[in-house]
């Protein structure tokens, strides 16, 4: 699919194979199944969605949800958007930045300066497949939801309408029987997305330029927070150690 202009607010493009926007896009949907080219960045209002099953490429992103199961390439920013990769997440330009928000990458993030010097909190997460984390939670509301069906199953069975009688009684534990049924299945499935989720993938974040103070980075349940401004360094996961440890880009 390619448009000649921009996306507006409100509007959605859908495609099988590549999306190519000559434009800007605004508060709207995107998704392909093939590489995603945005010419003149996002500018979401907190309601853009731009999913991908191969790469998204744009010349910046404020305030939208980035999801690709390849790699994210961004020339200028990311500014309070919600990040995530299956692969890396790259801003080559001299002056890129990513600042505030969330952004989550299995094989690393490289970019000019990470923050601001405001102290506006950002949040990076590097070395995990984050797409497994999606499915995690949203395994975990179902079983909340399961749980609360069971509950109210309960409060049902001490009704007198239904004490007394037999036939409501077992109905309602037929229901109870299939909504823990489903919850044990639920859980067997979670377990194993638990462990996959803790794999760790070989990555690094690299900041060329600067790291500021309120920039947390985070990886296997470890987190950095920054605390005094940092230059041209690589920050990655130590399994011998379980920390995340920073290594200067300066040759010697």
């Amino acid at each position: 699919v390619q448009v000649t202009g921009n996306v507006l607010a409100g509007f959605y493009v859908m495609a099988e194979g590549d999306v190519l926007i000559g434009g800007a896009v605004e508060a709207s949907l995107i998704s392909g199944n093939g590489t995603i080219k945005i010419a003149q960045g996002v500018k979401g209002a907190k309601k853009a969605v731009i999913r991908s099953k191969q790469e998204i490429q744009t010349m910046f992103a404020e305030q939208a949800s980035l999801l690709a199961v390849a790699d994210i390439k961004v020339k200028n920013s990311l500014m309070h958007c919600r990040t995530k990769s299956n692969g890396t997440i790259m801003l080559p330009q001299d002056k890129s930045t990513i600042l505030g928000g969330k952004t989550y990458a299995r094989h690393g993030i490289v970019t000019t300066n990470l923050g601001s010097p405001r102290g506006i909190h950002t949040l990076v997460a590097f070395g995990q497949d984050y797409l497994i984390g999606d499915r995690i939670e949203m395994e975990e509301k179902e079983i909340e939801k399961i749980k609360k069906t069971i509950a109210k199953i309960d409060i049902a069975m001490q009704q007198p309408e239904n004490r007394n009688s037999e036939a409501a009684l077992e109905q309602l534990r037929k229901k109870k029987v299939m909504a823990l049924k489903a919850m044990e299945k639920l859980g067997l499935r979670l377990f194993s997305l638990r462990e996959r989720f803790e794999e760790h993938f070989e990555s690094s974040l690299v900041v060329r330029g600067k790291v500021f103070p309120g920039v947390t980075i985070e990886s296997h349940g470890r987190t950095l927070e920054i605390q005094q401004e940092r230059k041209n360094v690589t920050f990655r996961f130590d399994q011998q150690s379980g920390r995340i440890i920073e290594e200067s880009n300066a040759k010697e």
